[in-house]
């Protein structure tokens, strides 16, 4: 048996609680709830829900302007009631249970509609959120990056801080060194009034020089460090190269000479820039290890 014959008011519940249940379908409906019918009255309450949330689904627009005033026109333009003819024939209405489903079939139509219409509310405003997200996350990478930059930065300055600490305590400790001797230099043209000193250790054959008042050098020139003995010039052996800043002030840190026995005379000439195995350019500093 279907669902229709054994129950035939479910389909009139829901036309009545969307308010669309009039004349002797009212009259005949309200006295088959009197009866106690729980279904109808469980029909009823999920059609008020529905009705209730179909206001909220759908935007309210007002009417154009141009719409109002061509209403008001047509109104006008009706014949007052007073004088009309006869009332028309009145239209024998459709079978209860088939206005019904027309009725139900709109409002369920309509329900969807609402539906679809918030539905896409809520896909757009997710989808705004999620693009809002998205930026966020570029943005919070962007300064994760410029942090990166700046703590290697950090890192690499400390690197050379350390770098310069351990060498000002290398330093330190070759001067602390009773081993150490301090040997003047004096300046020789091209060079009068330069100075400079070095500080030897004979024990491990290194030292350190530091100079001031060198002349700025020509082009492919540069500064070499000489270590002799007593025998002089013939005797010499390359000790480093460097060059002068735009003060004059120079270092070297001396390495070891090679195949050399005793040094006395340390002396500073200038010379090609690639160097030469013996000095041939003019000395501008020298110094006596006995002085």
């Amino acid at each position: 048996m279907s669902r229709e014959h054994t129950h035939p008011f479910e389909e009139t519940a829901w036309v009545y609680a969307l308010g669309a249940l009039d004349g002797d379908d009212l009259i005949a409906f309200r006295a088959h709830l009197a009866s106690g019918c729980h279904l109808c009255g469980r029909a009823i309450a999920q059609g008020e829900a529905v009705a209730g949330q179909l206001p909220l689904a759908i935007e309210p627009r007002p009417l154009p302007a141009d719409d109002r005033e061509r209403i008001r026109e047509r109104l006008l333009a009706q014949t007052p009631i007073a004088r009309m003819g006869p009332p028309p024939i009145r239209t024998p209405r459709a079978p209860r249970t088939a206005r019904s489903r027309t009725f139900l079939s709109r409002a369920l139509a309509t329900m969807a509609a609402a539906a679809i219409v918030v539905l896409a509310i809520r896909v757009s405003t997710i989808t705004r959120a999620r693009d809002a997200a998205r930026q966020r996350i570029v943005e919070v990478e962007s300064h994760v990056a410029a942090l990166q930059g700046m703590i290697a930065g950090q890192v690499s300055e400390l690197s050379d801080l350390r770098r310069k600490l351990a060498e000002q305590v290398r330093r330190v400790a070759f001067l602390e060194d009773p081993a150490t001797r301090t040997v003047d230099l004096r300046g020789k043209p091209p060079a009068e009034g330069a100075r400079g000193r070095i500080f030897w250790t004979e024990v491990e054959g290194t030292g350190r020089l530091v100079a001031q008042g060198l002349p700025r050098l020509e082009a492919g020139k540069i500064y070499a460090l000489w270590v002799m003995d007593t025998r002089g010039l013939p005797s010499a052996s390359p000790a480093g190269l460097f060059r002068a800043d735009t003060s004059g002030r120079g270092t070297l840190t001396v390495a070891p000479p090679k195949d050399f026995g005793r040094v006395q005379v340390f002396a500073v000439t200038i010379e090609p820039e690639a160097g030469v195995p013996k000095p041939t350019g003019p000395i501008a500093l020298i110094g006596y290890l006995d002085a």
